[in-house]
This record gives C-alpha cells, structure tokens and sequence, in this order.
C-alpha cells in the first residue's frame, strides 16, 4: 500500500501530520509547505509529488523559511523534538477529531508511521457486506410469520426455524430476514436447504424493491419429508438485485404443514469443468535464463499455467535482449500447457516525464513477438504500475487515476497484445473521470490480476467479488492473487483527543499537518491527541509466508468458488516456492 494509505477513504485535499517527541523549551519551530525543495535541506523534508509535474515539500526547522512559494506557521516546540510529520487529505482531518490510529513499524526503537487512518466505526445505515457464503445462516435470520388467516407460526432456537401451518386457502408462511447484505452479484448461486417435515413449499427471494411492493421472484419449490435432507434451488440471474437483496420467503402448502429447517446456506456453485489454471511469477530475469529447468519444475509443482516474466530490454533500438533464450523458453513452457506474459511497471510509470521509457519496452516486446513463429510468442505483457505507491498520491487520488488510465492507454498501443493490470483490492472502490475507476479502466486492459492480499477465506471473497461481477459484466478476465512472501508485522498506536499530547493536527495554509512529538506536551499547535494503547497488525493476516501448508490446503475450495465467475481466470501466487 502506499506511504500515507487512508484506509478509511482517500479523499482529495492536503493535511499534514507531525510528530514531536522532546521534552518542552522554550524554543520554536517553523512548518512550512513549499512548491520546491528548499535551497540547504531542513532536518526534516518530505516531498509530495503532484498530478500535475510539481511537488509540495513539508520542512520543519528552527528557522523561518526564506524561500518564495510557502505557507508557513510557528510551532511552540523545537525542531529537535519533531520525530515525524507529514501532510494528510485536508478531507481525513475532520474524521480524525474523534482520534486516530497511526500504523507502521518500529526499527531500531524508531516507529516510522506508514498510514493514518480513523478508528473503526460501525457501518453507516444501509451499508452492505457479502452474505456469509457457504455458511449456516438460520441463526442469523429473523422470522417474520404473514398471512391474513394466521393459521403459520414458527419458532426459532437451537440452530433450526420450525414452521407450522394450519390448512387455509390465503398465502401464508414466513419471511425471512438477515443482514444487510449483499448477494455476488453475476455468479452462479443456489440456496441449500435442509429440512424434514410434511408438505410442498414455495420458496421466494426479494431485494429492497419486491420487498416494498411484496412481489417476491419465485425460486420454485421443495417438499419436506419425515427426515431431513438437503434440497437446492437457483437464485435467477435476472429479475433481482443482488445489492439489495432483502429477504428469502417460504409459503406453506394450502393443506397445512410441518417443516423444521435445520440448515440453510446461500453457496456459489462452481462452473462445469476444471477451475482456471494459476499463474506465477518470476521476477528475475536468471530464472528463465540460467535455471529454466528449475523454474518449470517449480511451475508444474504450483500447477501453474502460466507465467509473468522480466523481459530485459535495451535501450538501443529498443529491442528485447536474450531474445534466442527467450523464445526457447517461451516454445518449452508452451510444450507444457503454460503461456508466457512478460511482467512490467513502477510507480513513475505514470509520471509524463517517465512515461515514454514504458511505452519503448512495450514497443520492444512487440518487436519480438513480431519476429518470431507463434510457438515462440510472448502471450501477453502485464504492467504492475501501482501509482499509490508515489508518495503524494493520497493527497489527490483521481488526478493521480487519470494519469494511471493515461498510461495504460499508451502502453496498449504501443504492445499490441493483450494488456493485464494489476490492482490492489481496494481500487473496487476508487474513482476516475467522474465514475468507478474500474469502469473507466474497462476500455485500457484485456484482463486484471487482484491484490487479494489476505489470508481469511471470507474476505479474499469479499474483496475479490467486485472484479469478478465486473469482469463478467464487461467480458474482461480476472485473477485472484494471493500472497506468499515474507511481510512484517506492524503496530497500531491508538491516540485520543487530549488538552496535551504526543500527536497535534495542525493546518498550513491550505493545508492539513500531523506532528507527533517524542513526549507529550502541553502546549502545541492545533488539536492534540494523547497516546493511549498499540495493537498488533500481524503481516499473517496479509501473507501465508508462515501457512504455505494452509494456502495449498485452502486453494482447491477457493478455485471452486471463485469458477462460479465467468470471468475467473485463475489464482496468482506471489512468491510460493
């Protein structure tokens, strides 16, 4: 994620964040946001760059800053007792009135924060998560008898719902409620059902609006028996929306009845045939070219089919080097079922002035691809670019998007082959051009690979869901990655609002400023904050660098889920060995 990721919301604006740690003096320094690096660096510097070419540069010194171009204040602390500062989304401060967790790690008793964010609040209203799927929701669900006649009642403990139904010609029956939640939305999905008794039952489903107007869509129906047993029906592609889904209903029979629900789960049901292949990478260039027979064995270890590879281009012409390699190995792994993707991209790919080194290498692999016979051909390139990775990037995400989609679009002319991107998870909820990012990106790429970087099963689905529905919906592929390489462990030091403290959110200018201090002081600048606990935040949570075991365990059942996508092309591994 990026230097100062905004987990809650990345909004645009700029706010700055300093951390001072001295005991208090009487002595004073000046923060100052300036459009250019000063003339003699100040014991504390950070840059941010803009969308636009130009930066903003955070300095805090002893002195009064005597360059043009900066707004500037005076601090009531030594410079000396600042330990970090930085400049946040003008946007995040108000959020961060009620406190704020900083996040990062300590390295040699020095905690460098990574991200800001607020602390975790309950859902606003209205907001939906992903139904727990494969999962026995009876507990979870409320029971609502209906029926004019009331000749239906129902009981719900013990982990099962029991309906009695009295003989009468009027509907009647239960619905049934949980959430709010959402369903995957373009995924094949059945609803499980187990449950004994006596009599036929209708089962219905509706979303926000067939609940209103009481026109549930009809699911079909399922005969309860003297023993229980498991029973499924289709939730229709058509006729409901899934983002709003509502309630499931069931009418009791006219002649009256008994059912006793024991189980019930909303599941995704797997596509016909074999799930997707998965894919891998190989950073190194000496992988193909020194070790290939390693590195295929490695491959079909992993049951990987296919493979994104460094491709070394030289600048002269340009042209791809070790092209003869290069085809032979593409010609073995195409022997073996795996298809070859050169791998490209950094952060500056997006920067006007860096561009065009991109676009060259793009024009090379298409040289190459050019002069050789299919079997030797690279099958496609992706581009790993991950702008949020430039250190101003939270100050003003979409003009950053609109740079990134700029990008893409001179990458895919100049490779001529199809184009991957790569995406962490939470671009699912990022905007561009005034619409969805991931809309606006559907014109640029062939395919996407998700930075589904998290180890519980519940939430790869959670956020792998809304590429997969967006995929199917516009015919582009999509792949779920996961990680396997080594991450740290960070903490999160929790800070609450105080009359003194270690943390003060301060404004320069325009500007929003965080100053955290090595020891808590009285007198400050702004609004301060006072340490108050740290949390873990555990890389095991993000990788499964410690689980491999679990991972391989765990991907089968994913694969079979995920298939249920039309546009599901398989799971990347980052760094299995």
């Amino acid at each position: 994620m990026g230097w100062l990721h905004v987990i809650a919301e990345r909004l645009g604006g700029l706010a700055v964040v300093t951390a001072l740690g001295a005991a208090p003096v009487a002595q004073t320094s000046w923060l100052a946001v300036c459009d250019r690096a000063p003339a003699e660096k100040r014991p504390h510097q950070v840059e941010y760059l803009e969308p636009g070419g130009g930066k903003r540069v955070l300095t805090v010194s002893g002195e009064r800053s005597p360059e043009a171009g900066c707004v500037q204040v005076e601090a009531p602390f030594p410079a000396e007792a600042i330990a970090w500062a930085a400049v946040i989304p003008t946007t995040l401060a108000p959020s961060l009135q009620r406190g704020m967790i900083l996040q990062g790690v300590e390295t040699g008793g020095r905690f460098e924060p990574g991200e800001v964010y607020a602390p975790e609040t309950s859902p606003a209203p209205g907001t939906r998560t992903l139904v727990p799927l494969d999962t026995d929701l009876l507990a979870r669900l409320e029971v609502l008898p209906f029926g004019r006649e009331e000749r239906v009642t129902a009981h719900a403990g013990g982990g099962k719902i029991v309906l009695t139904a009295r003989k009468g010609a009027a509907p009647a029956g239960v619905i049934l409620r949980g959430g709010p939640w959402r369903l995957p939305e373009n995924a094949d999905l059945v609803l499980q059902v187990t449950a004994a008794g006596a009599g036929s039952y209708e089962w219905a489903v509706s979303d926000a609006r067939r609940a209103e107007a009481g026109t549930p869509l009809p699911l079909g129906a399922l005969r309860a028996e003297g023993t229980a047993r498991a029973q499924e029906l289709s939730i229709p592609a058509a006729g409901l929306d899934r983002r709003s889904w509502a309630s499931l209903s069931v009418v009791a029979p006219p002649e009256g009845g008994r059912l006793e629900l024991s189980a019930l789960r909303l599941a995704l049901r797997p596509r016909a045939g074999a799930a997707p292949g998965r894919s891998a990478w190989a950073w190194q260039p000496a992988l193909w070219l020194d070790t290939p027979d390693v590195l295929l064995a490695r491959l079909r270890k992993q049951g990987a089919t296919t493979v994104y590879l460094t491709v070394p281009v030289s600048p002269e012409g340009p042209s791809v080097r070790h092209s003869e390699e290069l085809q032979s190995f593409v010609r073995r792994a195409g022997a073996e079922k795996i298809r070859v993707w050169a791998v490209d991209g950094d952060p500056a790919a997006v920067l006007p002035g860096e561009r065009e080194k991109f676009v060259q290498r793009a024009r090379a692999y298409a040289a190459y691809n050019a002069a050789v016979d299919p079997p030797g051909r690279l099958a496609g390139v992706q581009y790993d670019i991950e702008p949020y990775l430039l250190r101003g990037y939270n100050l003003n995400p979409e003009g950053w998007h609109r740079l990134y989609l700029q990008t893409l679009e001179s990458l895919k002319a100049a490779a001529g082959m199809p184009l991957e991107a790569v995406l962490p998870f939470w671009f699912a909820s990022q905007q561009a051009e005034g619409k969805p990012l991931l809309e606006a990106l559907a014109r640029h790429v062939d395919a996407v690979t998700v930075m589904d970087y998290r180890t519980d099963p519940a939430a790869i689905l959670e956020h792998a869901e809304p590429f997969l529905a967006w995929g199917a919906r516009t015919g582009k592929t999509v792949r779920i990655a996961l990680e396997a390489g080594p991450i740290p462990d960070e903490q999160r030091r929790h800070y609450e609002p105080a009359m003194s403290g270690e943390l003060w959110l301060t404004r320069v200018g325009e500007y929003a400023v965080l100053v955290l201090l090595k020891q808590p002081q009285e007198k400050g600048l702004g609004t301060a904050f006072r340490y108050t606990r740290t949390s873990d935040a555990p890389g095991a949570k993000i990788t499964f660098h410690k689980d491999k075991e679990g991972l391989l365990q765990l991907l089968p059942r994913l694969e079979a889920q995920l298939s249920a996508w039309s546009s599901f092309s398989g799971v990347a591994l980052h760094e299995l060995d």
